[in-house]
């Protein structure tokens, strides 16, 4: 149909970027520099293939560096998703420390940005898997949560955000802002 003509037109107009894995696991044979999005719906279109750009970065920390860059550029990553991104760079052994990973793939960044990235990346490890639509909560609620956490309410914040199961994100919310208000009168009166 002509929506279906439209959708192959604009993607064929904006390729996305990839380069060729070192060592490929079948079916990957490539990794995603740009493009996610437009690659996702090709795929549910149901696009047997779709047009890339064959990159050669010099690395995979490169690559990353690239991705995160036009990533930054082309749509509003939230607060935690580029903390996740981060942590998932360490994890893969892209990077050895967080700090390597926030230094090349946040060079910008000044040093008041690097300690929230640092702050926010706490949270992703801590608690990630316990928060419920975590790319919509705001920087500041979790630098928030993250100073908690360094003050030891890991334990308590884990138990509030998983106790009744899968519970709403508001919810979620709702439940942890009395901790994190006891955690912050703490801090000021310890």
């Amino acid at each position: 149909d002509d929506e279906h003509v439209r959708l192959e037109l604009r993607l064929g107009r904006q390729p996305i970027e990839v380069w060729a894995l070192s060592t490929p696991e079948p079916p990957h044979r490539y990794g995603l520099i740009s493009g996610f999005r437009r690659l996702t719906v090709a795929r549910s279109l149901g696009f047997p293939t779709i047009p890339a750009f064959l990159r050669h970065p010099e690395s995979v920390a490169d690559a990353m560096q690239a991705m995160v860059s036009e990533n930054e550029q082309r749509s509003d990553l939230s607060p935690y998703e580029r903390a996740r991104i981060l942590t998932a760079a360490v994890d893969e052994g892209i990077f050895t420390t967080l700090d390597e990973a926030i230094a090349t793939l946040h060079p910008q960044a000044n040093p008041t940005k690097r300690t929230r990235l640092r702050a926010m990346a706490s949270v992703v490890e801590a608690l990630g898997p316990c928060l419920r639509r975590p790319e919509a909560l705001s920087q500041q609620l979790l630098l928030r949560i993250a100073a908690a956490v360094h003050q030891g309410f890991e334990p308590v914040l884990r138990a509030a955000l998983t106790e009744h199961g899968d519970i709403a994100p508001e919810a979620q919310t709702r439940r942890i802002a009395t901790i994190l208000a006891e955690a912050e009168a703490e801090a000021r009166a310890p």
